[in-house]
């Protein structure tokens, strides 16, 4: 997970927005996917 933020902090501005929501939406998606099966 820490590796993660560094390689984001590495990129671009436009790249590191565009990789932050890809990770903020599988954290949702995860999310929601673990509330279902419960």
């Amino acid at each position: 997970m820490v590796r993660v933020f560094f390689s984001i902090a590495e990129k671009t501005e436009k790249e590191k927005k565009k990789s932050i929501a890809k990770y903020v939406i599988c954290v949702i998606v995860e999310c929601s996917i673990k509330n279902q099966i419960t």
